[in-house]
Order: C-alpha cells, then sequence, then structure tokens
C-alpha cells in the first residue's frame, strides 16, 4: 500500500512539474488596421509564439526583431517571412526580456509589436509547496500549511 501511495505522489509532483513545459501563444495578423494582435504579449520562458495570417488575408507579411529598418541588431533574434495568408510562423524564446519586432513591408504603417518573456515559475512557488504536501499526505505523514496574512496599509 505504501509503495502505492509514493507512485501515486510521485504521478502528481509529474503532474504538476508539467504545467511548466512550452505554451503556444497566437499572434493574429489584422490587415485592416495593419497591426499585430495583440501588439504586446507576456509569456514565459520557452514558450512558443505563432504569427498567424489569416487565409482572407491579401498580403504577404513578416515578423523581425528590432525596433524597425534602422535597428543594428534587426533580425538578431528572428527573422521570419514573409509568410502569406493562410500560413504562419513560429518562434521559441528562451530567455527573459523585452523583445520588440516589426513587419518589414509594413513597418512605415506601424505595424510593430512588443513580446516580454518572464523567467519559468521557480521551484519554489505555491504549485511546489502544493506538490509537497500531497508528497508528505499520500505517503501517511501529515502537513500543516500556515498562510499567513498581511494586513492592508491605508495611505495617506
Amino acid at each position: 500500500m505504501r509503495s502505492a501511495r509514493i507512485a501515486c505522489a510521485t504521478l502528481i509532483v509529474l503532474a504538476i512539474g508539467a504545467n511548466a513545459q512550452a505554451t503556444l501563444r497566437t499572434v493574429t495578423v489584422d490587415e485592416t488596421t495593419l497591426r499585430f494582435k495583440p501588439d504586446t504579449l507576456v509569456i514565459h520562458v520557452g514558450d512558443i509564439v505563432q504569427w498567424v495570417n489569416p487565409a482572407g488575408n491579401v498580403m504577404g507579411h513578416t515578423s523581425t526583431s528590432g525596433t524597425g529598418s534602422a535597428d543594428p541588431n534587426t533580425g538578431k533574434h528572428w527573422d521570419l517571412g514573409p509568410f502569406g495568408p493562410g500560413t504562419s510562423v513560429q518562434h521559441r524564446f528562451t530567455g527573459p526580456g523585452t523583445y520588440p519586432y516589426y513587419c518589414i513591408p509594413h513597418e512605415l504603417s506601424g505595424m510593430k509589436g512588443k513580446i516580454v518573456v518572464l523567467n519559468a515559475v521557480d521551484a519554489t512557488g505555491t504549485g511546489a509547496k502544493a506538490a509537497l504536501v500531497a508528497l508528505l499526505l499520500l505517503v501517511g505523514g501529515y502537513a500543516i500549511w500556515k498562510r499567513r496574512s498581511v494586513p492592508a496599509t491605508s495611505r495617506s
């Protein structure tokens, strides 16, 4: 019985850890306004962004890192496209930071965006604590989880 509990606890820990896998996030090309939607996207390290040019569009677009053609680092992180109507391109973000990008043919129309990449959630967060509590309970231990509350302060 104890080994079944340990096996079950291990599966719970693995399932919670699986939440840290890459997420696919989508940015859509809006040709009516020549904009990326959303124009700012917040993701985590390891996530993949997919830029989609819907089938109803008529123009090709790019997703090129940098603030514009005058930026000496244009294309340093990625340079995708052109991708035509009904197609998409993807890029995995491996480091934290703020990454501006633009569409080369529509730069002067203001077709720009920004990807904000945050570090992955560390192993000391609430999910890790919940996994540890589950492990203790399933192997026959016990846990007391204290939640600290901090009183709100008024500002004058």
